[in-house]
């Protein structure tokens, strides 16, 4: 029975390979000490200073002891110089993995530097040696890969703490893989060997990647004869690394050859994946970054350019889910900055490639989405009505509303974005409703009871709406989706939230997407700005005239700083740990360039850092945007810092922040330093359990649901290294947990850690049979990447030969002559 893969997100051997491995390459060696070495230092009574169930690393998916047994090696192999500690020399496969949790828990020893470095390397030589007794061992192929996970994670901390030779160490093991007779070990062996090369290749900082090119086609030649999926994979990822970058030319080479090479497969499955790396190359050859920054900049025929771009890489593709995200991204954003018309030519162009899909499925719900978006577009201009009840049931009174302003906000509790937005609306509602502005909130939530709870404690000062299917409990509150099929939503085809309609005095709509400044800018034109005076208080003829006229269509919203072109998957692991090479090369915009290479030439600087004297206003703003940054920008050295100063400042500013800034400042310091603690980063992980720990007592709501996961994600860490008869109990409860919680992309490393508890559970049925309920609820997600991997794990894996042993086996069947087989002739017999 094997064990259920990790996401993407926490684990993976080859971007354990690629990427955690070579983190520190080109390195200088610092001091080890009990700080950097990532060993646990010894105290002074011989105990270990850490509490055993304190994380090794907060990205991996187990905590110190489960750790630490992925570091493995045999005591009978051991330097006699640091035995096992009253242990006989393991011999079982099970007694290695034992040992290889002592060994991980048992701290350097000496008195300086040199004394501790051997210490280091003694236990790792022994770690090491274990590893290949695993090997040796005609293990199985869920050992195998145990053994081979147990090493890279050996010498990623190895190469973390600075200690010299690391490198040699890595490639004599690789060495040793290459020459083993099992093809697979082998293979593997040979992915690490190419891995260490580009990945030197690389630190060099090169101004084009041909050699990285060269290399990998010198790596695809040599595995001609069993090209796998992992095989391809290596390419990948490699101009993953080259898009960080910025060498994008050469990324979309590596892509093209990767689709190539899957089409001249003969396997199935490997053929299979051309249309997603064909796909890759199209996409990022078109540059959609700086063709959105020219959008932004409102250089000329920007938007075509864009629309150019569309057309020159659906050209080149097949359909697939990719193509039509990336698509659909392009005209979000062009509809955002107030080309529409633009963005449904896109749409249209899109729909002209899937009509050859014969994926029906994929087709279905393209089809649905342009037909969505189309519906939104069509709005403008025409009169709009909203219908529903509010939470007790009462029908909504549209007609209360003509004459008025109206700004209609479709939202959801579960839904962060809106949220935060919520301030902001609130405070044009309160400049402006004097002057005819008024707000109705449009409410997607699938359960009553959760926007009834929220609505108790979060005061919002105007009429919320939902629908009677909603209240009368008619609507699947387990599908991910269901907020678009609400009978609002549907109406003026929402899939996606937040979605602002701005209705003028005349009933129809003047404009969609207004948030952040834009709704200001608008309401402005259509009543007039509420820092004059009253509009009562004027002559008539001085009052606003309820329409703006043509010139003064108010200028597109700026969104955030956008991804660089490489940024097409995401990675919770910093590619090659190249943050310096990223920020200078990958930087979004100009004023982020020259912050970044000021930071590189005065490391005391921070780029990201809120400037000083900011009030509690600026500091919530500041916050706000920060979140809004693209995921490769937040990965960057300091941004994690430069956020958590300004939360901190927030929180202890005087006079005091508003309840909402205070929410703004804990929210955010949770959301960040959680991301960086689930990329493995150990300091972060402490200062999110200590964060935890002091927000524990504050008793409002919200902040008090944000300590809850917390609590409950650091339970389900802690259990991984906790005694096997608490795993039951544990699993009982996150089945309790997650069957009422909306789970998103912050619960992937809760989801990890529960697989790595499922997996130590003995009876091989009781696994399957926790993974097909966990999948199920993973399932459900509406983060994609939690869900395909809810969909993966309640899959059951099929049967293999091992599975048969010493179970009753029926045939059944015709012979040849075409008469009925009959199994029970056989009975009694070897067959």
């Amino acid at each position: 029975m094997s064990l259920r893969p990790f996401p993407p997100i926490l684990a993976g051997l080859f971007l354990i390979m690629s990427g955690l491995l070579l983190a520190g390459c080109g390195k200088e060696a610092t001091p080890v000490t009990a700080q950097n070495s990532q060993f646990r230092p010894a105290s002074a009574d011989g105990g270990d200073t850490a509490s055993p169930s304190t994380p090794a690393s907060s990205g991996d998916n187990r905590t110190a002891a489960s750790v630490a047994a992925d570091q493995g090696q045999d005591a009978a192999r051991a330097d006699p110089q640091l035995p096992p500690r009253g242990k006989t020399p393991p011999k079982s496969i099970d007694e290695l993995k034992e040992h290889i949790a002592r060994l991980a828990q048992q701290p350097p020893e000496g008195q300086d530097q040199q004394q501790l470095v051997a210490s280091i390397l003694r236990t790792v030589d022994q770690q090491i040696s274990a590893v290949k007794t695993i090997l040796d061992s005609q293990p199985s192929e869920e050992d195998k890969a145990w053994a081979i996970n147990a090493a890279m994670r050996i010498f990623a901390r190895l190469e973390q703490s600075g200690i010299p030779g690391t490198r040699d160490k890595i490639n004599a093991f690789a060495a040793n893989l290459v020459k083993r007779p099992d093809a697979e070990l082998a293979r593997q062996g040979r992915f690490l060997v190419y891995s260490l090369k580009t990945v030197d290749q690389l630190n060099q900082n090169p101004t084009d990647g041909s050699e990285v090119v060269a290399g990998a086609k010198e790596f695809l030649a040599a595995e001609a004869k069993d090209i796998t999926p992992a095989t391809l994979s290596q390419l990948s990822q490699t101009a993953e690394f080259l898009l960080a970058l910025g060498l994008r030319k050469d990324a979309v080479a590596l892509f093209n050859l990767a689709a190539d090479t899957a089409k001249a497969s003969q396997d199935e499955k490997t053929v299979a994946l051309e249309s997603g790396y064909r796909a890759q190359a199209a996409i990022n050859e078109q540059d959609f970054a700086t063709l959105r920054n020219n959008v932004i900049a409102e250089e000329p025929d920007a938007a075509a350019k864009v629309l150019e771009a569309v057309r020159a890489m659906l050209a080149k593709v097949q359909p697939s889910a990719e193509i039509a995200d990336e698509v659909q991204r392009q005209c979000q954003f062009l509809d955002v900055t107030g080309h529409g018309d633009v963005a449904l030519v896109c749409l249209d162009e899109l729909e002209k490639l899937f009509e050859r899909s014969t994926d029906k499925e994929l087709a279905e719900h393209v089809a649905t989405s342009i037909a969505n978006a189309r519906k939104r577009a069509a709005l403008i201009g025409q009169p709009f009505t909203v219908e529903g009840v509010n939470k007790e049931g009462e029908p909504f009174n549209w007609a209360a509303y003509q004459g008025k302003v109206v700004l209609i906000d479709f939202w959801a509790t579960w839904c962060g974005p809106c949220l935060e937005e919520n301030p902001n609306i609130q405070r044009n509602f309160e400049d402006f409703h004097e002057r005819g502005f008024d707000v109705v909130g449009v409410n997607l939530d699938t359960n009553i009871a959760d926007l009834r709870k929220f609505l108790d404690l979060q005061e919002i000062p105007w009429t919320t709406v939902t629908s009677r299917e909603v209240i009368e409990g008619k609507v699947d509150a387990t599908d991910p989706t269901g907020f678009a099929k609400l009978p609002m939503a549907v109406k003026c085809g929402v899939d996606a939230i937040p979605f602002l309609v701005l209705v003028g005095k005349d009933g129809k709509v003047d404009s969609l997407h207004v948030r952040g400044p834009k709704l200001r800018s608008r309401l402005v034109a259509l009543l007039g700005d509420p820092n004059d005076a009253p509009a009562s208080d004027r002559p008539a003829a001085d009052k606003p005239a309820g329409e703006a006229p043509a010139e003064a269509k108010p200028a597109a919203e700026k969104p955030a700083a956008e991804k660089p072109a490489g940024d097409n998957q995401q990675s919770a692991i910093t590619p090659l740990g190249l943050a310096l090479a990223v920020a200078l090369l990958g930087a979004d915009e100009p004023a982020d360039a020259a912050a970044a290479v000021a930071a590189a030439d005065d490391p005391a600087i921070n780029p990201y850092s809120a400037k000083p004297g900011l009030s509690s206003e600026q500091l919530a703003n500041y916050l706000l945007k920060m979140l809004d940054k693209p995921k490769t920008i937040q990965s960057r050295p300091g941004f994690c810092e430069a956020v958590c100063e300004a939360c901190d400042r927030l929180m202890t500013a005087s006079p005091p922040a508003t309840e909402a800034q205070f929410f703004v400042a804990v929210e955010a310091k949770f959301e960040t330093l959680h991301k960086k603690a689930c990329t493995g980063d150990d300091g972060a992980d402490k200062q999110l359990v200590a964060f935890t720990d002091k927000m524990k007592s504050d008793e409002r709501p919200r902040i008090a649901r944000q300590v809850a996961f917390f609590q409950q994600e650091r339970k389900v860490l802690d259990a991984i290294d906790g005694p096997m008869e608490k795993v039951p109990d544990v699993l009982n409860e996150l089945k309790e947990y997650f069957a009422k919680e909306k789970l998103g992309g912050k619960h992937l490393r809760m989801a990890s850690s529960t697989v790595a508890l499922i997996n130590r559970l003995a009876d091989g049925d009781e696994r399957e049979k926790n993974f097909g309920e966990f999948g199920k609820t993973f399932a459900t997600s509406s983060d994609k990447e939690l869900a395909r991997y809810g969909k993966k794990l309640a899959k059951k894996p099929a049967a293999t030969a091992s599975d048969l042993v010493g179970k009753p086996l029926e045939l059944d069947g015709t012979t040849a002559k075409g008469a009925g087989f009959v199994w029970d002739a056989y009975r009694g017999k070897v067959v």
